[in-house]
């Protein structure tokens, strides 16, 4: 589906951030779209952490235009500009304060669309680990381009793949407002424990991945997504 997705919206870049989610399909999707489009396709592969970087130069050995970088989603000024910026199940390891502090530097590098996993119908002040609902406080996402549902996810929660134009469907006041928002939810909210760079080794489940994925709607009929 992430294949399709960047076909239709004719996107010639784009950043995955964590890259080790989607090392284990991602390269074939690469590939492919450097064998057909004209204009080649550059990806980045965003992981915070320097001990993959091995790994993921071996994923990638067989596809071009690949660049790989290693900073944190908290971290300002480092994301590259490209025409989709792409997060499989990254908010749901990072939590809220961190998810905050990466759609900031996300909008600061203005893409012309931003691709996510999200966890409808949840809270983020549950106790339930690995999830979080872009639809729900502190960040109050509007309606998205796109909603692909159905997609497999660790534990049984449920998971879905949102399209969102740079502003993401929100107004931003930004400054303290929102940033103590998010502080507030971070405080309340389990903070989920820190994978190790073996533990984030592959998507986890899939379905994200080329033709996959399962329902695929627009979000103004699509009731599932909050």
């Amino acid at each position: 589906m992430v294949y399709k997705l960047i076909k239709a919206n004719a996107v010639a870049s784009m950043v995955d951030m964590p890259c080790r989610t989607t090392v284990g399909w991602m390269p074939a999707v690469v590939q492919r779209l450097q064998f057909e489009l004209a204009t080649g396709f550059k990806y980045y592969c965003v992981d915070a952490d320097q001990r993959s970087h091995g790994d993921l130069q071996w994923a990638y050995a067989h596809a071009d235009g690949v660049e790989f970088l290693h900073f944190a989603p908290t971290e300002e000024g480092k994301m590259p500009t490209a025409d989709m910026v792409f997060s499989y199940r990254g908010l749901q390891r990072w939590g809220v304060k961190n998810s905050w502090a990466f759609f900031k530097t996300v909008r600061e590098s203005a893409p012309r669309l931003v691709l996510f996993t999200n966890s409808p119908g949840l809270e983020n002040l549950s106790q339930t680990p690995d999830v979080l609902n872009v639809r729900k406080a502190p960040f109050h996402f509007g309606l998205s381009k796109r909603v692909i549902s159905s997609l497999t996810a660790a534990g049984g929660a449920p998971l879905q793949l949102l399209l969102y134009d740079a502003d993401l469907g929100r107004r931003w006041a930004g400054g303290h407002a929102d940033g103590a928002a998010a502080d507030a939810v971070a405080s309340a909210t389990p903070t989920p424990p820190s994978p190790s760079a073996a533990g984030e080794g592959g998507a986890g489940g899939g379905g994200a991945e080329g033709g996959g994925g399962g329902g695929d709607t627009t979000d103004a009929t699509a009731s599932v997504e909050e």
